[in-house]
């Protein structure tokens, strides 16, 4: 019987975060990757394949950066591409900056719709607030709200109904 310590280090886990190139080769350089996505590519893209476009280039970027450890520390050169990093980098902020675009549109679009359907009464008080460095300012803090349905417009029966 023979008992094994626990593996602290999966290899497997690692070569999923290195450059296949790096290992084929023994020290290959990696091959120059393509281009950033620009806005109007990503704005014809559905939200499920941008979150997976997403997912994509965070584990491109964990990529990026361990192959660029290995590369400096055990083969002592310099990364070949350094501007990988920065088109991945810029193509997830580009992602970040569509999905937001589209929840605010879909967060108007219900903003409008809730008050088309009822009518909001916000109650204010303006308060004076002394801060922790002694700064006092003027704040509006909202003490209730009321909804009021506002009341479907009434339909007449059609006219076949009234005889």
């Amino acid at each position: 019987l023979m008992l094994r310590a626990p593996r602290l280090f999966s290899m497997k886990g690692f070569l999923q975060l290195v450059d296949p190139e790096l290992w084929k080769g023994q020290g290959m350089m990696p091959k120059q990757a393509g281009r950033a996505w620009t806005e109007e590519e990503l704005k014809k893209v559905s939200n499920e394949d941008l979150v997976k476009l997403f997912v994509r280039c965070w584990r491109q970027r964990n990529v990026v950066m361990t192959s660029e450890r290995w590369i400096r520390n055990s083969l002592k050169k310099e990364m070949p591409y350094p501007d990988t990093y920065t088109d991945v980098m810029e193509t997830m902020e580009r992602i970040r900056n569509t999905l937001k675009y589209r929840h605010d549109v879909a967060a108007h679009r219900a903003w409008t719709k809730l008050q088309e359907t009822i009518d909001v009464e916000v109650s204010k008080k303006h308060v004076v607030v002394k801060g922790y460095d002694g700064w006092r300012s003027k704040r509006t803090i909202i003490t209730g709200v009321q909804y009021n349905p506002k009341p479907a417009p009434a339909t007449e029966p059609p006219a076949e109904l009234e005889e």
